[in-house]
C-alpha cells in the first residue's frame, strides 16, 4: 500500500468502473483522509455502455449520487482510450482541483505502470490503495464488511448462469473450485456495487436479459424507479 500518499488530505478523482475494486479502493483513499470529490468512467464510443463493465450511464450515475460526489462520462474506443483518459485527467484536475487518481488495481505491474503515466501526464499522482494485497483476503474482507456486489460481466468459459450471482463465501468457494481467481483480477470477470460503505443507502437494479459477445457474457441491468 503507498502510504506515502496518505500524509496529509488530497483532493482524488477515482477511476470508477462501478464494480467492487473501484469502490472499495475509493472507500479506502476516503479512510486514509483524502477527499473524493469526483469519479471518473469511460464508456464505448456510443455512449451506452461503460468500455470495462457494460454498466449503462443511468447505473454509474446513481452510484455516484450515491456517493455524494460527481462523475464525469467521456465517451472512447480502444484505440483512443489512453489519449481520451489523459485528456480527462487533465479536465477534472482543472475543475475540481484535483491532486491524485485513486484506482483499484491489487497487483498487475502493466496497469500501475499505465495509471502512474497517464497520471503524470496530467499532473497527477496515481494512488493505488490496495497494491499488493492477498486477493483472496481482499475479496472477504469485503464479503466480511456486508459490502453488496454481483458479477455483471463474465468470460464466456466460466458461463452465463454466474451473472447476476452475488459475491458470497460460497460463490467465492465455487469459483476457486473452476480455477477462477476470486477477486477476478485478471478480467475473468466483473462486478456491480449495489450497496457499501461509501453509498448514503443500497442501490436496487432491474436485472434484464444476458448475452454473450466476444467471448464474454453480459447481462443488462437499469436503475429501478
Amino acid at each position: 500500500m503507498q502510504k506515502n500518499s496518505f500524509m496529509k488530505t488530497k483532493r482524488a478523482i477515482c477511476s470508477w468502473s462501478g464494480g467492487k475494486d473501484s469502490a472499495y479502493a475509493c472507500w479506502l483513499a476516503k479512510q486514509m483522509g483524502n477527499e473524493i470529490v469526483g469519479l471518473l468512467n469511460v464508456m464505448n464510443e456510443t455512449g451506452q455502455r461503460s468500455r470495462s463493465h457494460g454498466l449503462p450511464a443511468e447505473v454509474l450515475q446513481q452510484q455516484a449520487e450515491l456517493v455524494g460526489c460527481p462523475i464525469h462520462l467521456i465517451e472512447s474506443t480502444w484505440e483512443d482510450y489512453t489519449t481520451k483518459y489523459i485528456h480527462a485527467l487533465q479536465y477534472v484536475k482543472a475543475k475540481w482541483n484535483v491532486d491524485v487518481c485513486v484506482f483499484g488495481d491489487i497487483d498487475l505491474e502493466e496497469h500501475k505502470q499505465w495509471e502512474e503515466t497517464v497520471c503524470k501526464q496530467a499532473g497527477l499522482e496515481a494512488v493505488l490503495p490496495m497494491w499488493k494485497m492477498d486477493r483472496r483476503s481482499l475479496v472477504m474482507q469485503m464479503i466480511h464488511e456486508n459490502w453488496k456486489t454481483s458479477i455483471i460481466s463474465c468470460q464466456a468459459k466460466m458461463g452465463i448462469d454466474f451473472l447476476g450471482k452475488q459475491l458470497n463465501e460460497a460463490l467465492v468457494q465455487e469459483l476457486e473450485a473452476i480455477g477462477v481467481d476470486p477477486c477476478g483480477e485478471l478480467g475473468e470477470f466483473h462486478t456491480v456495487v449495489t450497496d457499501c460503505k461509501l453509498f448514503t443507502q443500497p442501490m436496487h437494479l432491474q436485472w434484464k436479459e444476458k448475452e454473450v459477445h466476444n467471448e464474454y457474457c453480459f447481462i443488462a441491468v437499469g436503475v429501478v424507479k
